[in-house]
């Protein structure tokens, strides 16, 4: 309700344009994970708050990059830089919008388009190839390898390889050449 004297509709005033200016200032956050629920899927965030004393989130989850047909999780860890969004600017409809570099996490890759890491292992796709990179690679289904070659350890083991130390009969032949 709108007071009716002039000293109570100035206070009235000032008290909603700074509701509207701390909204404001909620709309985005930068902040970084400080509790993890990955069974649940969300996260409590630290947030700088008035006078330098942190500000921790309600538990909010993450918005992803797919999450119907094509569905992308990213697992966020503690420490990890994020942005928190509201779109009302109060944090209580928040969620984690991105990840972010950092100092403690700096960006790796300057020249390939797409690089996924997750420890020491790597995904990579430019225009010319895909790398898969890991200590332990398991693939399921079939593999259709007609349109070029299959190696292994740099060994042709396609339709056309050749086993050297052929002998007739129930003995085995050398391995692929």
């Amino acid at each position: 309700m709108i007071p009716t004297d002039l000293p109570g509709q100035i206070a009235d005033l000032y008290g909603r344009l700074a509701e509207i200016e701390r909204r404001a200032r909620n709309r985005k956050r930068t902040g970084t994970v400080d509790q993890v629920d990955h069974e649940k899927g969300l996260y409590r965030v630290k947030l700088s708050g008035q006078g330098g004393k942190p500000f921790l989130t309600d538990w909010i989850k993450p918005k992803q990059l797919g999450a119907g047909l094509v569905k992308i999780d990213i697992l966020l860890k503690e420490g990890e830089q994020v942005d928190v969004v509201s779109e009302s600017g109060d944090l209580t409809d928040a969620q984690i919008d991105l990840s972010s570099y950092s100092e403690s996490n700096p960006r790796e890759n300057s020249d390939t388009p797409l690089l996924i890491r997750i420890g020491g292992a790597v995904f990579s796709m430019s225009a010319e190839e895909i790398v898969l990179k890991a200590g332990k690679i398991r693939l399921e289904g079939d593999i259709d390898a007609d349109e070029g070659y299959l190696k292994h350890i740099g060994k042709n083991v396609g339709h056309d390889h050749e086993h050297t130390d052929v002998v007739q009969g129930s003995d085995n032949t050398g391995p692929p050449a």
